[in-house]
C-alpha cells in the first residue's frame, strides 16, 4: 500500500481516482471564458490537447449569487455578473462539446436547481461544491442525493464544517465523495498553503484528498502530486493578462500540459513506503561498489594485515564487510598488488 493510501476510490466515468495514483486534472474554466462561448470551446478544446481529464464551468446569475445590496455598490461587479453568467441553454451546449471533445464536462451550481438541471438535463459527469457553501446544507445534501461524484473543495471552512459536509454523504450513503483542501485567497502567499492538510485530511476522511490551486505558476500544484494529491484543479485561461476575475491565478495551455506531464512522473516518483531495488541498481553494484584489492604484493603464505587491504572498484568481488575475516587468514597463492581477493586465494585456518 502506498503512504498514507486508504483502501478507496472514486470513479468518475472512465477514471479511477483514487489517493497516490495519477491525479485527475481538472481545467477550472469557471469564468475565464468571459461570457463568450466560442471562447469557451476553445479552452474545452486546448484542455483536452494539453491532457486535461476535464474541465469544469459554473452555474451562477446575478440573481442567484449576490443580493441587490452589492450591486448597489458596485455596478460593474453587476455587469461582469451579466455578461459572463452561463445559461442553461450555454450549459447543455458545451456538455455536448465536451462529448465531442472526449472530455468530461463538470459544474458548480449555485442552487439547488441548478443541481437538478445539471444531473437531468446535462448529465454532468460530477459536481463541484465550490468553498463558499461548504456551510450549504441544502445545497450538499441535494448533490449527495443524486449520486453523482461530488467535490467538495475546504477553502475557507473549519474542520468540524468539512466533517458536518463530510458526514452528510455518509448519512446519504453516497461513496462518491473527493474532498480538496484549498486556500481561498487569489494568490495565496505561500506560507498560507499548507499542503501538508492534504495529509491531514486523507487521514481524517476515507475519501480521496486532493487540491484546488490558487497560487501563481504550477509549482504548487506539482508538490501536491508529491504529497498524493487524487485531483489536482488549477484555473486554466487563453492568456493570463486578459481582464478578469481569476486568469492571473490561472495556468495557460503550457502551464497545463506541464501540469499534466509532470505530474505523471511525480506519481511514478512517489513510489511506496518502503525500501526496495530495482534490479537495475542491484546490477549497478557491480560497477559501482568496491571490493577487496592487495594494496600491494602479497606472498603465498603470508598472513594478511589491515595495511595490505585496499577498497576499490569493480563490486565484483568480496565486499567490505568481509574485512575483520580477512584480516589475519593466510594467502593460498601470490596476489599481485591492486587484484581482487577472492576467497579462494585464502586459507581460512
Amino acid at each position: 500500500m502506498n503512504v498514507g493510501e486508504k483502501m478507496h476510490e472514486v470513479q468518475i466515468e472512465n477514471y479511477n481516482v483514487k489517493n497516490f495514483s495519477t491525479p485527475f486534472v481538472i481545467a477550472e474554466i469557471g469564468a475565464n471564458h468571459n461570457g463568450d462561448i466560442e471562447r469557451a470551446k476553445k479552452l474545452i478544446k486546448l484542455a483536452k490537447e494539453a491532457g486535461a481529464n476535464a474541465v469544469k464551468f459554473q452555474s451562477w446569475s446575478k440573481n442567484s449569487l449576490f443580493s441587490k445590496i452589492v450591486y448597489e455598490n458596485n455596478k460593474e461587479l453587476e455587469k461582469e455578473l451579466d455578461e459572463w453568467s452561463l445559461s442553461y441553454d450555454d450549459l447543455l451546449l458545451l456538455k455536448k462539446f465536451c462529448d465531442e471533445c472526449n472530455i468530461l464536462f463538470g459544474c458548480t451550481p449555485s442552487t439547488v436547481e441548478d443541481i437538478q438541471f445539471l444531473v437531468r438535463e446535462v448529465d454532468t459527469s460530477y459536481i463541484k461544491i465550490a468553498s463558499c457553501d461548504i456551510d450549504n446544507k441544502p445545497l450538499i445534501e441535494t448533490a449527495a442525493k443524486t449520486g453523482k461524484p461530488v467535490i467538495i473543495s475546504g477553502g475557507m471552512a473549519t474542520i468540524d464544517e468539512l466533517t458536518t459536509a463530510v458526514e452528510i454523504f455518509e448519512k446519504e450513503n453516497n461513496g462518491n465523495l473527493i474532498v480538496l483542501h484549498a486556500v481561498s485567497l487569489y494568490p495565496p502567499d505561500d506560507s498560507k498553503i499548507n499542503l501538508m492538510t492534504i495529509d491531514f485530511l486523507r487521514d481524517l476522511f476515507n475519501c480521496p484528498v486532493g487540491y484546488s490551486d490558487h497560487s501563481l505558476g504550477i509549482s504548487i500544484p506539482l508538490a501536491a502530486v508529491a504529497r498524493g494529491a487524487a485531483v489536482l484543479e488549477k484555473h486554466f485561461t487563453l492568456d493570463k493578462t486578459m481582464y478578469g476575475w481569476d486568469h492571473r491565478v490561472s495556468a495557460d495551455f503550457n502551464d497545463l500540459k506541464t501540469l499534466v506531464t509532470e505530474s505523471e512522473r511525480i506519481t511514478k516518483a512517489v513510489g511506496q513506503y518502503t525500501r526496495r531495488l530495482s534490479n537495475e541498481e542491484v546490477e549497478k553494484r557491480k560497477i559501482m561498489r568496491r571490493s577487496l584489492v592487495a594494496k600491494n604484493k602479497i606472498i603465498k603464505g603470508q598472513i594478511i594485515k589491515k595495511d595490505d587491504l585496499s577498497f576499490k572498484r569493480p563490486g565484483t568481488g568480496l565486499n567490505l564487510s568481509f574485512v575483520d575475516i580477512i584480516i589475519d587468514s593466510k594467502a593460498k597463492r601470490d596476489i599481485e598488488a591492486d587484484q581482487l581477493i577472492l576467497f579462494k586465494d585464502i586459507d581460512f585456518q
